[in-house]
């Protein structure tokens, strides 16, 4: 092999990762939107598990972008300083949360399973990908809409 022949193949190896690097970076983006869909979808499916092994409402807040969840002894349906708080959960860099039908931010999980209501989230990125997620107020099972 000749130097010539060596540098001509690492010019065509240079082309061919620059050109695959934008495919690359759009796979890891829809990586870190799919794995915050998986997050949130987890911690509302523990904390309706923790509100019913503890027979103690738990609330889930949305506040600035993330999400919290706190233990809401008094039923009140706000933190105080004696109810214990889990979070806040930041979402993965470039990806939100946003609030679709949520009143004031926030859903109970009843010690019964249920939830205060039927409602909707999206978890959405930079690059437009957007899921729904919805609580039934009945079950309060959480799924991701297609």
């Amino acid at each position: 092999m000749t130097i010539l022949e060596l540098l001509v193949g690492l010019a065509v190896l240079g082309m061919v990762l620059a050109a695959s690097l934008p495919a690359f970076r759009n796979m890891l983006d829809g990586y870190a939107h799919r794995n915050s869909v998986t997050a949130v979808t987890g911690r509302m499916f523990l904390t309706r598990q923790m509100a019913v092994r503890e027979r103690t409402p738990f609330v889930v807040q949305i506040e600035e972008g993330q999400f919290s969840i706190f233990r809401d002894d008094d039923e009140d349906g706000t933190r105080d300083g004696d109810e214990e708080e889990l979070g806040p959960y930041p979402m993965s860099e470039g990806v939100q949360i946003q609030n679709v039908s949520w009143p004031n931010d926030q859903i109970t999980f009843f010690p019964n399973g249920g939830a205060s209501q039927t409602a909707d989230l999206r978890v959405v990125d930079a690059k437009g990908r957007a899921k729904t997620i919805r609580v039934s107020s009945i079950t309060g099972n959480t799924e991701v809409l297609p």
